[in-house]
């Protein structure tokens, strides 16, 4: 039997051409993600961005949720963050730089783990350390930390009359967390420099060094409210997972915004596994003393379980500490 077929109709060629060009769009977005060059050394940043500064590198920490400087000071991972905390204080962290945004071109790169390993090294070095984060969409210091979500920064810039010194979590000795809070609101519109700029004075800005997390830049206008009441920047890659361009089009808007970019930390290098064996294969050192956490006020929460031992108000132990 003859058969006639009907001409197709205009819509059904449009429709056809739309699924003809997404599918394309979608070939060619996979293609430019797979050609993005990585970062996976000190090499492509080097040439690709000679004018910053690379203030050092970091081995794998192990398991996620580690935090080296404190579980396993003698690790090469801790070692790493040691050594980028030598880094900052030659470039001036803890003299006229006082407060540093920790930040990340995207997600998962590792900026919170060094922002809390950071914070450790310098707290044992006798310094007054208040981490802040500033991550109100997904914060991360407090599950890092082992601190429960409560009460902190959102709220605290939402409402000024609360007394910032009750939202302070006590983490170490010389070390004190300001959670990221409890949002009511965008936390966009209530990251004002002004307004963190006075809670910061309220907390007592200047008798500490200020560590402040912020989201990925590339993701989120909350890191750039953040850095404007910093001093500097520090800009964590990940070595195998940063994509060159993310970082380079945040430096580029770092640079846009006037803020001075410290330096950039290469975490997550394999490199480094071995270059830090010489002595440290006997294991954890023997604690022979617990030093206490003193309270920033008698208000102040702790993370931990409180001391009930009495208060000695006299001035502290200089006797044996822990070792290492």
């Amino acid at each position: 039997e003859a058969r006639v077929t009907a001409p197709s109709s205009p819509m059904t060629s449009l429709v056809l051409a739309a699924m003809f060009g997404l599918c394309a769009a979608a070939v060619l977005i996979i293609a430019l993600e797979r050609s993005d060059v990585r970062v996976d050394g000190t090499a492509v940043l080097e040439d690709h961005l000679p004018e910053i500064p690379i203030l050092g590198t970091v081995a794998p920490v192990g398991r996620h949720g580690d935090v080296p400087v404190q579980d396993q000071p003698f690790s090469p991972a801790a070692e790493g963050f040691q050594s980028v905390r030598m880094a900052l204080e030659r470039l001036g962290f803890g003299n006229h730089i006082e407060a540093i945004v920790v930040m990340s071109a995207d997600k998962q790169e590792g900026k919170t783990t060094f922002a809390a390993n950071l914070g450790i090294a310098l707290a044992r070095q006798k310094r007054m350390v208040l981490l802040v984060s500033g991550d109100m969409r997904r914060p991360g210091l407090e599950k890092l930390l082992h601190v429960a979500p409560s009460v902190g920064l959102a709220d605290l810039l939402d409402d000024r009359s609360e007394d910032p010194l009750r939202a302070l979590f006590s983490i170490a000795p010389d070390l004190w967390l300001l959670p990221a809070g409890l949002p009511s609101e965008n936390p966009a519109e209530l990251l004002e420099a002004n307004k963190i700029r006075t809670l910061l004075k309220r907390i007592g800005f200047g008798n500490f060094l200020v560590i402040i997390d912020t989201p990925p830049a590339l993701q989120s206008a909350d890191a750039s409210a953040l850095a404007d009441v910093a001093d500097g920047a520090v800009l964590v890659v990940r070595s195998g997972r940063s994509r060159l361009r993310s970082v380079r089009e945040t430096v580029a808007g770092l640079r846009r915004d006037n803020m001075p970019v410290l330096g950039i930390v290469l975490v997550d290098h394999r490199n480094n596994r071995q270059r830090h064996n010489y002595g440290y294969t006997g294991g954890r050192p023997q604690v022979v003393g617990q030093p206490r956490i003193l309270p920033l006020d008698t208000r102040t929460r702790r993370s931990g379980p409180r001391d009930e031992s009495p208060r000695d108000e006299g001035p502290r132990d200089e006797g044996p500490k822990a070792a290492g």
